[in-house]
């Protein structure tokens, strides 16, 4: 027999998997393995063996000829893509412990996305060879797929690690496929005015009052989405106006260190917070009647999600009728933070307080909005200044 049939998984016109009946065949010029969809009377792919018969017995004969043979002989391993994937970035497999060797960065979360990316994966193309993976048909999916740029880029790496480990496996790429990368959301944050500050955090325009105490922290700490879901009544420094921030939010799951620190260099800091909001924030934590490691932001007694949050925040600076153009997410709060801390005090101060690495960062956040800009400016001596620069 010179045609073979097998099955494999294709992602459909309604983005969902189904399974498509194909031939291959080795070309007895070249050598080269080539594959075909099944059809049937009807030009539609066939629903069953019989029909994929019926298909086969309408194709010309093949003649084996000796490279023909030889083709088949060498194209006889089939490795399938889950068979590679399967203990991708699971510690204990000869995949981590190769990582290992490299000197790659193998913390617990990296691990955990990367993992989520090689299931997907898995889903998706598992029942296919190895070779059947090309640029095509990852650039196909990642075009029509809603994601953000940066999430297609990680989909890339990690297609690529695939790659990287079917070499493990014998897999001999002729030409190995090279994926397009993606553009990254580049819009960054904007800030708030002084005016919508005040018109935003007012309780009525969050759903809950535990919403609008956590974003009226956030913005007045200077504090990360995932700093403030991970905040511990311990952190809350009553009696100075200051906040501990020792920890990280990730996966629901509490970092006991920063996000850009580690279990070897947690990174803490510490910020200061307005009397009146510590004051706010006191009585809110008197109320739950916390213990000291209790998280003091959570829903039915689990850590609020940072999807969550999110939606929570766009929801409300739509109801303070903010600017739609802007674009206020969480991170904007801290922006916000910066950028107004930066007006009274150095950098190196506010890089403390934001727990930057170094200044040129500090200084990438301070963005100040409009009105601040025309107010900074609008002093007697910078007016005189300006009045005297031709003469």
């Amino acid at each position: 027999m010179v045609y073979y049939p097998f099955r494999k998984t294709v992602i459909g016109k309604n983005r969902k998997p189904v399974r498509v009946w194909y031939i291959w065949y080795i070309n007895p010029d070249t050598g080269a393995r080539v594959q075909r969809v099944c059809k049937n009377e009807n030009k539609q792919p066939c629903r069953n063996k019989s029909e994929v018969e019926q298909f086969i017995s309408t194709l010309p004969a093949i003649n084996k000829t000796e490279k023909n043979i030889v083709a088949l002989e060498t194209n006889e391993k089939q490795i399938s893509v889950h068979e590679i994937v399967k203990d991708m970035f699971i510690p204990g497999s000869k995949h981590y412990d190769r990582l290992v060797k490299y000197g790659k960065n193998l913390s617990k979360y990296t691990l955990q996305i990367n993992r989520r990316f090689i299931t997907y994966i898995d889903k998706l193309w598992g029942d296919l060879d190895i070779t059947e993976i090309t640029s095509t048909l990852v650039d196909d999916y990642l075009l029509e797929n809603e994601h953000s740029g940066s999430w297609k880029n990680s989909f890339i790496e990690n297609m690529g690690e695939v790659l990287d480990e079917a070499q493990w496996y014998g897999a001999k790429f002729q030409n190995r496929p090279v994926f397009h990368r993606f553009a990254r959301n580049s819009k960054k944050p904007d800030i708030l005015s002084t005016e919508e500050l005040n018109r935003l955090f007012v309780p009525y325009n969050f759903e809950n009052y535990d919403l609008y105490m956590m974003f009226l922290t956030t913005v007045s700490a200077g504090m990360r989405l995932g700093e403030i879901r991970a905040m511990r009544k311990c952190q809350v420094l009553v009696n100075q106006n200051k906040i501990f921030i020792d920890g990280f939010m990730r996966d629901n799951e509490r970092m006991d260190f920063n996000k850009k620190g580690s279990d070897d260099n947690p990174k803490y800091r510490v910020t200061v917070i307005p009397d009146y909001v510590m004051s706010k924030l006191s009585a809110y934590i008197c109320q739950k009647n916390l213990s000291e490691k209790d998280l003091v932001f959570t829903k039915h007694g689990e850590p609020l999600r940072k999807e969550y949050c999110e939606e929570a925040l766009r929801k409300a600076v739509k109801k303070a009728e903010i600017d739609s153009e802007k674009r206020i997410v969480p991170h904007s709060l801290r922006y916000t933070y910066v950028t107004r801390m930066r007006r009274l005090l150095s950098a190196e101060e506010v890089r403390g307080l934001a727990g930057h690495t170094d200044i040129e960062m500090t200084e990438e956040y301070n963005r100040a909005a409009l009105p601040e800009l025309i107010q900074s400016v609008s002093k007697p001596e910078i007016e005189q200044s300006a009045n005297l620069l031709f003469k």
